[in-house]
């Protein structure tokens, strides 16, 4: 079973997201912000992050960067999320070297279809 960090400080957010991923049967951790996640994703070594970026203490695009200067973390796909999502937001994501950007307002089986390419 695939194992998904999802990083949001958004309760109800992260919840539904962490809610729909086991539901179609991932292995499922939450952390509320970038510093909680980055400690999570060293400790349990994720097949996948999802990451909001607008987040207080580590935002999403710190995480990213953090993740990418540890050896073994770097190797793990992070998809970056965000209720702002413009041309500007996607494209300063997928050069800092998401694996993808997604819209919070993404429907479920694209969210889907997305995690499922990242973990192939």
């Amino acid at each position: 079973m695939k194992t998904i960090l999802v990083v949001d400080d958004n309760e109800g957010m992260r919840e539904s997201i962490c809610e729909f991923l086991r539901w179609r049967r991932f292995n499922v951790i939450e952390a509320k912000d970038g510093q909680e996640g980055w400690q999570l994703a060293i400790e349990q070594k994720p097949d996948l992050i999802l990451s909001d970026i607008e987040m207080p203490r580590m935002n999403g695009y710190e995480l990213l960067e953090k993740l990418q200067q540890d050896l073994d973390a770097a190797m793990i796909p992070v998809i970056l999320i965000s209720g702002m999502a413009t041309v500007d937001t996607r494209n300063h994501a997928l050069q800092l070297g998401a694996a993808d950007f997604l819209s919070k307002i993404v429907p479920p089986y694209e969210l889907l279809q997305v995690v499922a390419a990242k973990l192939k």
